[in-house]
C-alpha cells in the first residue's frame, strides 16, 4: 500500500510538472504566476531600495540576507543597514524574515547535540526579535550523513518559534545526484518548517564549465521534485543572476541587471536561447537568466499549482520582470 502511495504521488508530480513544462513552451497560453512572493535582499543599495518601495505590496516576505552564524560557537555577525530596509519594509506593509547563513563546511557541529542546541538558541534570538515575523534558514556545506541530524535541528528550531508566534523558512539547494543535496530531506524539511526554498537555477553552477543557469526541463523536474512533497509549502527559488567565467577558474556570480549593463558597455552581441544570455566580452564568458525567462517560469510555476515563488533576489532583476504580470496578492 506504502508503495503504491509513493508511486502515485511521483505520476502526480510529474503530471503537474508537466503542467508548468507546458507553460515554457513558444506559443502557451500565458499561466498566472503564484500569488505570494518570498523576496531575498542582498543588499540594501539604492536600487534595491526603490524596487522594495515600487513594489513591495506585490511582496508576501521580504527575507534580507543578514546574519552569518558560526555553528561551532553559536556567534551570530550582525546585520548591515538593517534600519533603512525595516523602514521601506514597514511602508510597504511587507513582514520581514531575516536570512540566517551558516557556511559549515562539513562541521562535526551539526552532528553534536550540544552545539546543535547553541545553533538552535542564536536562531531563535535572532526570530524573536519584535521587528520580525520569522526567520529564514539558509544551512550550507553540509555532509550527506548529516541528514538526519540536519532535520533535527529543523525540527527544533521549528517548535522553538511555533511558542514565540513566529515563522521559518528553510532553504535547500537544487537536488544533485550526490553531495551536499542529499543532506536535505525535503519531506521532513517541509513538515517541520512553514516553507522549504528549493533552489532551481546553477543546473550549470560556477565550478563548471560556462553554460545556462537552468533549462526547461531542468526546471520542470525540480517542480515536479517540489510538487511531490507540497505545492502550498514548498517555494520554486527563480535565479535574477547569472555568472561571468574568466578564460581561466570558477565563474563569479552578477546580477542580471549587470550582467545587461556589462554587454551594453562592451556592445557585445548576445545569444538568446531557453530563458537565458549569453555573449563575451574582454575574455570573459557570460550567461545569464532573462527578463522574459523568469516571468515565463513563474507562469510555469502557477501552472503547476504552486502557491508561492521566490525570488533570487529583488533588485537584481530588471524592472521589466514585474511589467505585464499579474499583481500579486498576499
Amino acid at each position: 500500500m506504502r508503495a503504491a502511495l509513493a508511486t502515485a504521488a511521483v505520476v502526480g508530480a510529474a503530471a503537474v510538472a508537466a503542467l508548468g513544462l507546458a507553460a515554457l513552451r513558444p506559443g502557451a497560453a500565458p499561466a498566472e504566476p503564484p500569488k505570494r512572493v518570498f523576496a531575498f535582499l542582498s543588499r540594501a543599495d539604492g536600487l534595491e531600495l526603490r524596487r522594495l518601495a515600487q513594489i513591495g505590496r506585490r511582496i508576501s516576505v521580504l527575507a534580507p540576507n543578514w546574519y552569518e552564524l558560526d555553528v561551532d560557537s553559536g556567534a551570530l555577525h550582525e546585520p548591515w543597514q538593517r534600519e533603512p530596509v525595516l523602514r521601506a519594509a514597514r511602508r510597504a506593509g511587507v513582514p520581514v524574515w531575516p536570512v540566517v547563513n551558516a557556511r559549515t563546511g562539513g562541521s562535526a557541529a551539526i552532528d553534536d547535540p550540544l552545539a546543535r542546541a547553541r545553533t538552535v538558541a542564536a536562531i531563535v534570538r535572532v526570530a524573536s526579535d519584535p521587528a520580525y515575523a520569522g526567520v529564514t534558514l539558509d544551512i550550507e556545506e553540509l555532509l550527506a550523513t548529516q541528514r538526519d541530524a540536519y532535520t533535527a535541528l529543523v525540527r527544533d528550531v521549528a517548535a522553538a518559534l511555533a511558542v514565540r508566534r513566529r515563522r521559518l523558512a528553510v532553504y535547500a539547494p537544487r537536488p544533485t545526484r550526490g553531495g551536499s543535496a542529499l543532506a536535505y530531506d525535503w519531506p521532513a524539511l517541509a513538515a517541520a518548517a512553514d516553507l522549504l526554498l528549493v533552489a532551481t537555477y546553477n543546473e550549470t553552477g560556477p565550478q563548471g564549465p560556462p553554460g545556462p543557469l537552468d533549462s526547461s526541463a531542468g526546471y520542470a523536474d525540480v517542480l515536479a521534485r517540489a510538487a511531490a512533497v507540497s505545492q502550498t509549502k514548498t517555494v520554486p527559488i527563480l535565479g535574477a543572476i547569472g555568472y561571468a567565467w574568466p578564460q581561466t577558474g570558477p565563474g563569479q556570480m552578477v546580477s542580471v541587471i549587470d550582467a545587461e549593463q556589462r554587454r551594453t558597455r562592451c556592445r557585445a552581441p548576445r545569444s538568446v536561447a531557453d530563458g537565458n544570455a549569453s555573449y563575451r566580452c574582454r575574455g570573459e564568458t557570460v550567461y545569464h537568466a532573462t527578463s522574459a525567462g523568469l516571468r515565463e517560469r513563474a507562469r510555469a510555476a502557477g501552472a503547476a499549482g504552486f502557491r508561492w515563488m521566490a525570488l533570487f533576489s529583488l533588485g537584481r532583476e530588471p524592472r521589466s520582470f514585474w511589467d505585464g504580470m499579474p499583481r500579486v496578492r498576499r
